[in-house]
């Protein structure tokens, strides 16, 4: 989440710097080894948030996004509730333990997807090596750190892309992961997991196993134009459709009667419908 809002801010604001404080730092755990009077970028706090899990990195975020940490929670929290995460709250940015800091595997899963939506979030998260420089106070000169991702799915599972390792001691392992293979995106979670790797290829594996594909029916269309002239349409995308749950898809078109001009790529578009739920929409042109 807190990678996720230092992307945000980025792309509102701008990659401004930070010059690091001793309430910054002043947090224990995994860091990316920021002392007081550095100054560093928030993208290279993105990178030292998802790839070494830095709570320092993740308490400089925090101060730099919203002038201090309990202002940033209600910012996480209020992103929360944007994203419908029902069983969520969060206190610390860095996702140490507090006694109203808590979440559950599904609110995970739907902040992954938003946040693998990002770019910038998704091309730090899906990186196996990083570097990050900054200005080092002690050193008086910039510095480069390099980086590997505590994820190892990243090279253990094909098509990994991302998310994010966790652990404290209330919590055990925890592992969000997300893959992206033949027209499929997952993501997996799990909470206290000691063999997390091998229980998320596992999940993959059994959902491949059960995954469904649909030949999409209505794939040409036509449409009237003001001047009365019927104009030939077909679906942009036509090819299959790929689910992991039981039912029938229902394809829903939106087309309107006649158009005003002639600029007709994306006029219409097809829901694809399963179970209640839109699973793709593609649009209609010429």
């Amino acid at each position: 989440m807190t990678s996720l809002l230092c992307a945000e801010y980025i792309e509102k604001y701008g990659n401004k710097e930070v010059e690091v404080t001793g309430e910054m730092v002043k947090v224990e755990g995994s860091a990316l080894g920021l002392k007081e009077g550095d100054r560093i970028t928030l993208d290279m706090l993105i990178i030292g948030m998802l790839l070494a899990s830095g709570n320092d990195a993740a308490n400089t975020a925090a101060f730099a996004v919203s002038g201090d940490l309990e202002a940033f929670s209600k910012l996480m929290n209020k992103k929360a509730k944007e994203l419908s995460l029902e069983n969520t709250s969060f206190v610390t940015p860095s996702g140490l333990d507090s006694e109203n800091h808590y979440s559950t595997a599904k609110d995970m899963a739907k902040l992954a997807s938003a946040a693998m939506e990002n770019e910038l979030f998704k091309s730090v998260a899906s990186s196996e090596k990083m570097s990050v420089s900054y200005y080092s106070a002690e050193s008086k000169s910039n510095i480069t750190v390099y980086l590997k991702n505590h994820n190892k799915l990243l090279s253990m599972l094909e098509g990994c892309t991302g998310v994010k390792t966790g652990f404290t001691t209330k919590s055990g392992r925890c592992l969000v992961s997300a893959l992206e293979r033949d027209q499929s995106f997952l993501i997996a979670v799990t909470l206290n997991a000691p063999d997390d790797w091998n229980d998320h290829i596992f999940l993959y594996d059994s959902a491949f196993e059960k995954r469904e594909s649909y030949s999409v029916k209505n794939k040409r269309f036509s449409v009237i134009t003001a001047e009365g002239k019927r104009v030939d349409l077909k679906l942009e995308k036509s090819d299959d459709i790929y689910y992991f749950f039981s039912g029938e898809i229902e394809e829903k078109i939106y087309l309107p009667r006649f158009v005003y001009n002639e600029n007709l790529n994306g006029c219409g578009r097809v829901d694809y419908i399963l179970n209640g739920k839109v699973i793709e929409s593609r649009n209609i042109g010429i």
